[in-house]
This record gives structure tokens, C-alpha cells and sequence, in this order.
């Protein structure tokens, strides 16, 4: 294997044009897939940054069209919380917390418009999302006008307080109003790449379930923990019948009702198939490279008949020039990943600023070790796929020689026999019409 890589880099250096244009269309086919991958993995295939999000669901009004339609008031919402029986918690955020006035920070530096979003009580505890520092807010703090307290997203805390440890404890002045900073969320969760892409979320602050919200109509949107063993079809009928006996408690005649969804397909399932489409279009691209990479290297293969016989007839094996075919390949593969591995890493990074898609997740995209494996995987198939056709073509090439050599070999063997048998015809022609014979 040293020697057919010795081998390989001598042939390939020779032509550096062609090894330049091969290194290119690897590089940026595989540079291509990993990046591709490395999104569909983000947002499609990795497990949302939760405590058993497989047990989690989305819950919305069953109306159809803008957020007033698919959110719920906080009195529905309190009456399912009090009278289900398929969940183990459910919580809420204010689902048009961008659409009023942005609180503004003062005397901590230079003024900042931030953006907030209100949560219920329990909406850190039910996703499973750990604090880095600090804690959650009680419920003296989540009734109506309780004390005015936040917490920190972690983005917001690194950026602008430099991870600051003693934040905890320290008032910001919001609108000329002194807000404690009671906690930090956990580096694993961002609400904004998860609940609202594009919006930067700075702060978490309580959100009351009361009747003083309830007047403000259709605002909430629910997440739900489900209890073991219970399916989100059997949550949305329990929530159902929730739903129309509080409706006619209080003589509702607008829609009012639940749909409960999986919160991965909820969060993920209008961009699954354009992502998968995607992503095979990106993978032609790369097997279009290698097609036409492999005629590339066919045409050279066929440019070296004479070297090929050559070395056939001074004792190559067969076995062997194949070998060498597949190790000139891989080894363009193997170039074209370090020139692939930098241009997906360049890729994903620019990828994951854009705001304008509203693409959740898509902020948190990175190669990590899940793309550089894909991307060994795709090295290998690369370069095999590119040398397999100049290889047998070499192999059936050898082969015809070595039957042409075999075929020569025999005519010259019979031309010799026969050159032979005419020789002692001759002679004993010669001796039988002598004199005396």
C-alpha cells in the first residue's frame, strides 16, 4: 500500500492540471453534502435540546390562519390545566410577545431595545431546560402585577454582561423600571431557534394565567408534557372535552377548541420534505462529479496502454495495476475532503446567521463529529466510485492482453512444430532420391 501511494502522488504530480481540476470537483461536492448534512441534521435528525422531547406536544386552538386563530385565552388554558387527565404539566408563552412595545434597557451600558417573551410559571420545568445560574420563577412572581423579575437567555448574558457570574440578583432598568435578574437559561436552549427563528430573545419574564390576561383573548400558545402511556390523539380528545364544556360555561361563541401535535412534528414538519429535497439534489450534484471525474480518469487510463503493457510484460500483476487505479482515486477523494471539510464549516457558519428563512434550529447548525463521520463515509464512496470504472476497464484491458499474449504464444508453437515436421519431410525426401539409396 505505501508503494501504490508512492506510486499514486508521483503519477498525479505529473499532471497537475488534472489533479487541480479533480481536487476542485471533489471539494466541492463533498464540501456541498457535508454542509448539507450537517443542516438536515440540526434541524431534522437531531433530538430537540430537551428532557425526553418524545413525550412533549404542541397545543393550539383549532382555528385556522394567523396567530389569533391558532393561539388560546388564558381562562381555556387554566381550565385545561385543572381538569385533564393525559398530561403531567402543560405550560405556555405569550405568542405576540414582538408585536407590542420592545422594553428598553438603561444604565448598564449603552441603551438597548431588547426583546422579552412571557412564559408561564412552569415552561422551563416542563421542557426539561436547565439554568446556568440562578433559578425558575415562583408563583408570587407570576401573578398579576407580582414583582417584577427576568431571566437571562444565555446569548444575551454572554454578550452583553460577559458571562458575568454575579448577575444573579442584579436589577436592570427596563423602561425606567428596576427588573431583578433571578437566573440564566442553560446554553442548550435558545427559545428564540426553537420557538420563534429569526427573533433574538434577550429575556424570559412571567406571564400570569389570570383573568386580566384572559380579557386580552386568544394569546397563549401551549406546550404539554404527556403522562406515560397516553398517545396525542388521546390528548387532543381529552382537551377537547375540556374545551367545549368550558365554552359553554361561559357562553363562548367563537372557536374554542385543542389541537395537539408532537412538538418535533409541530416545530419541524413543514420544512422536512424541502430539506430532504434538498438534500438529494446535493447529492447529484456530488454523483454527478464523480461521473464525470471517472471518465476523466478513464481517458487518462487509456492514455497509459503502453505504460500498462509494459509493466504487464516485465511481471505486474493484474491485482496490482487495479490497486494502483483504486489508490490514484482515493487518494483525489481524500484531497478533495481537506478542500470539502473548511468550505462546509464556511457554509453552515453563514447558513446559521440567516434570519430571513424562520427556519427553527437552523441557527444551532455546526460540523460536528455526526458530519465528519458522513464526510469519511463520503471520501470512501467518492473515491471509490471514481476509480471502479478505470479499474475494471484496466482489468478487462490486462486481461485481453494476456489472452493476446497466450494466443500469440500458441500460433508460435505450432509454427515451430510445423517448421519441424517439414524439416525432416524434407530431408528424408532428399535421402530416398539420392543414388544408391
Amino acid at each position: 500500500m505505501a508503494a501504490n501511494l508512492t506510486f499514486a502522488i508521483r503519477q498525479l504530480r505529473k499532471s497537475p492540471g488534472f489533479s487541480t481540476v479533480a481536487l476542485l470537483t471533489l471539494g466541492l461536492g463533498i464540501g456541498a453534502c457535508t454542509a448539507m448534512f450537517s443542516i438536515v441534521h440540526a434541524v431534522l435528525l437531531r433530538p430537540l435540546p430537551f428532557t425526553s422531547p418524545d413525550r412533549l406536544v404542541w397545543i393550539e386552538n383549532e382555528g385556522t390562519g394567523g396567530l389569533s386563530a391558532r393561539t388560546t385565552r388564558a381562562d381555556t388554558f387554566q381550565a385545561w390545566r385543572e381538569q385533564n387527565k393525559s398530561f403531567e404539566a402543560l405550560a405556555g408563552y405569550f405568542a405576540f410577545f414582538d408585536f407590542g412595545r420592545r422594553p428598553t434597557m438603561t444604565g448598564a451600558g449603552e441603551p438597548a431595545r431588547l426583546r422579552a417573551v412571557g412564559v408561564t410559571d412552569n415552561f422551563l420545568d416542563v421542557l426539561g431546560v436547565p439554568l446556568a445560574l440562578g433559578r425558575n420563577f415562583t408563583a408570587e412572581e407570576c401573578r398579576f402585577n407580582g414583582p417584577p423579575v427576568a431571566i437571562l437567555s444565555h446569548a444575551f448574558w454572554q454578550r452583553r454582561f460577559n458571562s458575568d457570574p454575579a448577575i444573579v440578583g442584579r436589577a436592570l432598568t427596563l423602561n425606567n423600571n428596576a427588573v431583578t435578574i433571578v437566573g440564566v437559561v442553560g446554553k442548550s436552549f435558545d427559545f428564540d431557534a426553537v420557538f420563534s427563528p429569526g427573533n433574538e430573545i434577550d429575556l424570559i419574564r412571567p406571564f400570569p394565567i389570570s383573568p386580566e390576561t384572559a380579557r386580552s383573548g386568544n394569546t397563549l400558545f401551549g406546550i404539554g408534557r404527556l403522562a406515560p402511556g397516553v398517545t396525542p390523539d388521546q390528548a387532543q380528545a381529552d382537551l377537547r372535552v375540556v374545551s367545549q364544556q368550558f365554552k359553554q360555561s361561559i357562553n363562548y361563541v367563537g372557536t374554542l377548541g385543542a389541537r395537539v401535535t408532537p412538538l418535533n412534528d409541530a416545530l419541524r414538519g413543514g420544512f422536512r420534505t424541502a430539506f430532504y429535497v434538498l438534500t438529494g439534489a446535493v447529492g447529484c450534484v456530488l454523483a454527478i462529479a464523480c461521473v464525470n471525474l471517472s471518465n476523466l480518469l478513464l481517458a487518462r487510463t487509456n492514455g497509459r496502454r503502453q505504460e500498462f503493457a509494459v509493466r504487464t510484460a516485465i511481471g505486474a500483476r493484474r491485482g496490482h495495476l487495479v490497486q494502483q487505479a483504486l489508490t490514484e482515486s482515493l487518494l483525489l477523494a481524500c484531497g478533495g475532503s481537506l478542500i470539502g471539510i473548511p468550505l462546509a464549516i464556511w457554509a453552515t457558519r453563514v447558513l446559521a446567521r440567516l434570519q430571513t428563512f424562520g427556519v427553527p434550529l437552523l441557527e444551532n447548525t455546526s460540523v460536528d463529529p455526526m458530519a465528519l463521520a458522513v464526510t469519511i463515509g463520503l471520501t470512501a464512496l467518492a473515491g471509490i466510485a471514481c476509480g471502479l470504472l478505470p479499474a475494471l476497464h484496466l482489468a478487462s484491458v490486462q486481461g485481453g492482453q494476456q489472452g493476446t499474449h497466450q494466443r500469440s504464444a500458441g500460433v508460435r508453437r505450432r509454427s515451430r512444430a510445423t517448421r519441424s515436421w517439414s524439416s525432416r519431410w524434407r530431408w528424408r525426401a532428399c535421402c530416398l532420391s539420392a543414388p544408391g539409396s
